[in-house]
């Protein structure tokens, strides 16, 4: 622009890029990033999935589906723990916190598969607690995203935050793609059978059973999966975050990043 004259000058460093193929191939030979990215699938698999279902066990298998809306405030008790939720991972670690509440998750659907529920509100009232550990790990997986790239940071002196957000938000979609296709698939392997014409139709009680069998199983399956990668193969505890964020802030101290 005429009239102006840049005074300060920005050396560029020849390492101030980093090839893409070279995060990509970190990325994926990365432990905690390949562990985040499965849980990440599972997460959003297991959460629109049973969504997806839910639709037709309240409508054909309980008859009421004005329990179902009464589930939409399934996050509520998220929604209240949230303020406190941050300060007990910081204490207790966010690996086995919510490796923990996922266990939980996983149990309380069990119970439910085990118990073959017939009250609706009931259903709902357990479908709540079994929620609550899948909506706290959601609610701090950004959290675990930022322990990935400080970790990274930590063993290449590179911050890779586009790479490893990418990975995660690559491993949403195809949970995404994947709750949009099985439901369709599982409900027709069920016995369902969809009316046309508009006439009504009466499933079997064989075929309700599996819809049942299908809302139950199904998330204590994938919440189970996410629980068992969390506690055994994600590997970045407590101790490890703290230890990578205290060793970044001696690298600012010393102006070395």
């Amino acid at each position: 622009m005429r009239g102006t004259v840049e005074r300060i000058r920005v050396e560029k460093s020849d390492n101030e890029h980093v090839p893409l193929l070279e995060s990509v191939k970190y990325m994926l030979s990365n432990r905690a990033m390949i562990a985040l990215m499965a849980a990440a699938l599972l997460l959003i698999f297991a959460q629109m999935f049973a969504g997806a279902v839910n639709a037709y066990l309240y409508k054909d298998y309980f008859n009421n589906t004005t329990a179902l809306s009464i589930l939409a405030f399934q996050n509520v008790p998220v929604l209240i723990a949230a303020p406190f939720v941050p300060s007990i991972c910081d204490k207790f670690g966010k690996k086995k916190v919510c490796g923990s509440l996922l266990v939980v998750t996983t149990v309380v659907y069990v119970i439910m598969f085990l118990m073959h529920i017939t009250n609706p509100y009931v259903f709902v009232a357990m479908s709540v607690l079994a929620m609550f550990g899948n909506g706290v790990f959601g609610l701090m997986v950004w959290s675990f995203i930022t322990d990935i790239i400080d970790d990274i940071q930590v063993k290449t002196h590179t911050r890779e935050d586009g790479t490893v957000y990418t990975g995660y938000m690559f491993a949403r979609k195809i949970g995404q793609a994947l709750s949009g296709l099985l439901p369709a698939v599982v409900l027709a392997a069920t016995g369902y059978v969809t009316a046309t014409s508009g006439q009504a139709i009466t499933q079997s009680a064989e075929t309700l059973n599996n819809i049942y069998g299908v809302a139950t199983l199904a998330p204590a399956i994938g919440n189970g999966l996410i629980a068992v990668i969390l506690l055994f193969f994600y590997p970045l505890s407590g101790k490890v975050s703290k230890q990578n964020a205290k060793i970044l802030e001696e690298r600012r101290l010393k102006g070395e990043m």
